[in-house]
């Protein structure tokens, strides 16, 4: 039977109650110090209470290190139990925890009643290590919850070396207590503790769910609680109530080692499942990533093809209108300048020549019917300006209505008369204001910005 519960415990402590030791955040650090424990020798350690355990309790620990394996005692004085923190706490539990953050479960500290005082044997490969003694919902959980009532120190640095390091894996405990202290607490209830903790042992396992895992162990532990009950209302002898209440903790073990189980198994399968969500949202943002790049490279593409064919488009156009009269580049487009004698003085009506110019023009208009026209009037800076605007919007709507009338559709034109304003020449020189009395007719492959009049 000793076999069967050892070999329960031993399976239970890697993975039972993954409530317990596999939760995310973690209480505040704590300062240890990893003892080096040389072969041979027996090496005292200080042991110091937290104010979380009984005021009167003192704690002391030794180790010796040969063959292998480290010989852990922990030993103690006017302790209380732990299922005084109440909630789901019921025992001790006593780790070994090196520098790196390993902690393993050495086991439990046995404090079975008021006042008690006691020790603990324990073994460990570990060479270099500190003690930590934790009160925990379970003497199997697999790593330290935050309520820790001891602490081992540095050793005399006469026999062998002590590191500090700071702890921080603590786990958020997943079943409360109801205080944080029983510095002032002492045990008072009839109920024997060992009584007391197997029945918390059995809630536990219920209140998780675990015990519906394996229904034959948690069938065999309800058995032995009530065997552990009835001894007790009976006036049955101590051991026999404590080898009931043992079983009934080992057994629930059982239960608690399989839902332990079950969560790796989960947590896994939620790993896995996560893992092939991301990667296959990361192979679909690649995808769209691609694509994009793809439509920006082909849009850069066709904005290239489009700016060359527009140029070539542009380059046409301006040698076929310098064929017919005078034409320039500008930043607006192909600009044509019919010079004043191109009108009767002083009025809007084209000339003769003026027209089979235009008429010309129009032509090319019908040949590139994606290119827009707008014709533009000036004058000099001589005369009333009122009338320089006026004649010069009407020779632009002149050649406008030609251009029209000709063909050209008149949502590719527009004109405007701007007067005096934007001179090629000096206003001063007659030969400069007859180079200011023009039409100029702007052409482009697009919309055509008009000018300012000022």
């Amino acid at each position: 039977m000793k076999s069967r519960y050892a070999l329960v415990r031993a399976l239970a402590c890697a993975a039972v109650v993954a409530m317990f030791a596999a939760a995310s955040a973690y209480a505040a650090d704590f300062n240890l110090s990893a003892v080096t424990f040389p072969d041979g020798t027996t090496i005292d350690l200080p042991m110091a209470r937290t104010g979380a355990a009984p005021n009167a309790a003192k704690f002391e620990a030794s180790v010796k290190y040969a063959g292998g394996q480290a010989k852990v005692e922990v030993s103690f004085k006017k302790m209380e139990p732990a299922i005084l923190f109440g909630g789901d706490i019921s025992s001790y539990v006593v780790w070994a925890v090196t520098r790196d953050g390993a902690v393993e479960n050495l086991g439990e500290l046995i404090v079975e009643e008021a006042n008690d005082s006691g020790s603990g044997t324990y073994s460990t490969p570990k060479k270099q290590f500190g003690i930590l003694v934790t009160a925990e919902p379970y003497y199997l959980v697999g790593k330290p919850g935050d309520l820790v009532v001891a602490s081992s120190g540095a050793a005399d640095a006469k026999k062998t070396q002590s590191t500090p390091f700071v702890f921080n894996g603590f786990r958020t405990m997943a079943a409360k207590a109801d205080v944080t202290t029983i510095a002032t607490l002492s045990y008072k209830d009839k109920k024997p503790v060992c009584l007391v903790q197997a029945e918390r042992a059995v809630a536990v396992a219920q209140k998780t769910g675990a015990a519906a895992l394996n229904p034959k162990a948690t069938e065999e532990a309800q058995q032995t609680l009530a065997q552990a009950e009835n001894s007790a209302k009976g006036g049955g002898s101590a051991k026999v109530i404590r080898d009931y209440s043992r079983r009934t903790v080992a057994l629930s073990a059982e239960s608690m080692r399989d839902y332990g189980r079950k969560l790796e198994a989960d947590a896994e399968a939620a790993k896995k499942a996560a893992l092939a969500e991301s990667q296959m949202n990361v192979a679909q943002l690649k995808e769209a990533q691609a694509k994009l790049e793809a439509d920006k490279a082909k849009l850069l593409a066709d904005q290239a093809q489009l700016k060359k064919e527009k140029a070539e488009l542009e380059g046409r156009l301006k040698s076929s209108m310098a064929l017919i009269g005078d034409t320039r580049d500008s930043a607006r487009g192909a600009v044509m300048s019919l010079p004043g004698i191109s009108f009767e003085t002083g009025k809007a009506v084209l000339k003769t020549s003026a027209q089979l110019t235009l008429a010309k023009l129009a032509g090319i208009a019908q040949v590139f019917p994606a290119v827009n026209m707008r014709v533009e009037g000036y004058t000099d800076s001589t005369g009333n300006a009122a009338a320089n605007q006026k004649l010069s919007e009407a020779r632009a709507k002149a050649v406008y209505d030609f251009l029209k009338a000709q063909g050209v559709a008149d949502t590719r034109l527009a004109f405007q008369g701007l007067g005096p304003a934007s001179p090629v020449a000096d206003n001063a020189t007659k030969e400069g204001r007859a180079k200011n009395r023009r039409v100029e007719i702007v052409a482009a492959v697009g919309e055509i910005k008009p000018v300012s009049a000022n």
